[in-house]
């Protein structure tokens, strides 16, 4: 099992599986509920209508979960973002999702999602001395209403970045994708934008 003390490598990949095994379990899987459609960064560059199918059993399991990249304070982190910025990302198991594609993606991509979320704790741990993830939810609501609003550069920056992660992942989810009116046979073009004080 991994220790979430020590630092994400970058540059793994999932023993004994290749990116293109990847992309076909994503493809392919069948049982927990996530639909896959893309391995681009960040998922996709604005998802194509897409294919209603699940990712590999084996990747998130019913019962437990356990990270493939992030260490386990980070993929807390992601959660406890995620469901501030779009309610419902838990169940639509958002941070499982993001994490299996980080678990492939280049490592450019890996080293700004972790920054970003290294920058959410560091305003937390600046601000309030703790980390995100143990702030009371109206502090956690206020930093994120920070870094939504700020000027332009490093805290806004991370936060668009984990934002635009969070809204692919979860409307290419089947919750999200039926909260736009999926019917098994109907696709939107587009994803819509997150509204609310993290737009």
């Amino acid at each position: 099992m991994k220790n979430s003390s020590q630092p994400n490598d970058l540059s793994a990949k999932p023993e004994g599986i290749s990116r293109r095994e990847m992309v076909q379990k994503l493809v392919s899987g069948a049982s927990s509920g996530i639909i896959a459609t893309s391995i681009a960064t960040p998922i996709a560059a604005d998802m194509q209508p897409p294919v209603p199918t699940t990712v590999a059993e084996q990747s998130v399991p019913a019962t437990k979960w356990t990270p493939l990249f992030l260490d386990a304070h980070q993929a807390d982190t992601l959660s406890v973002l995620a469901e501030i910025i779009i309610p419902g990302s838990a169940k639509a198991e958002v941070t499982q999702f993001i994490d299996l594609l980080l678990s492939v993606d280049t490592i450019e991509s890996r080293t700004k999602f972790v920054a970003a979320i290294s920058a959410t704790d560091g305003e937390a741990l600046r601000s309030d001395g703790m980390p995100f993830k143990k702030l009371a939810t109206a502090r956690q609501l206020e930093i994120v209403t920070l870094a939504s609003k700020s000027s332009p550069g490093n805290l806004r920056d991370h936060f668009e970045n984990l934002k635009e992660w969070v809204r692919k992942a979860y409307y290419s989810s089947e919750i999200g994708m039926r909260e736009m009116g999926w019917s098994d046979t109907y696709f939107y073009d587009s994803l819509p934008p997150c509204n609310g004080t993290t737009s």
